[in-house]
């Protein structure tokens, strides 16, 4: 592969082929030919919480999915001090976080593995700080 553009695929059994996109110190991160994580996505996020009310305190985020981590650089850039919980059902993907955009990132939030459908309910009274 060439060293300016590369385009390594892995299988993964939950999401099947995970191409990972590198050019010029960028990484894009598609499942299926739709974007998962990137420059886009990361600009997308960012823009969109910019636009929230600056009023409001944020303390907690639930994410649902992480794909790469374009999303958590985005959210942490917003808000860096909230406390950020991640439901993922590939582990494919967070070794693909840790090892291509975001492993900082990810040392600040809290991954929950598993399927969102089953981790939810198990997990909602923590996470959000209910009775």
């Amino acid at each position: 592969m060439h060293r300016i553009f590369q385009s390594p695929t892995m299988q993964s059994e939950r999401n099947g082929t995970i191409e990972v996109r590198k050019w010029f110190g960028s990484v894009e991160v598609l499942v299926d030919g739709y974007t998962q994580s990137g420059r886009y996505l990361w600009r997308m996020w960012h823009q969109a919480l910019l636009r929230l009310p600056g009023s409001q305190k944020v303390d907690r985020i639930l994410m649902l999915g992480l794909g790469t981590g374009s999303a958590i650089l985005a959210i942490h850039s917003c808000y860096p001090t909230a406390a950020l919980t991640i439901v993922e059902w590939d582990p494919v993907m967070i070794e693909l976080a840790a090892k291509h955009c975001c492993a900082s990132e990810l040392i600040r939030s809290t991954i929950v593995l598993g399927d969102v459908v089953d981790v939810l309910p198990d997990q909602s009274a923590a996470i959000f700080n209910l009775p």
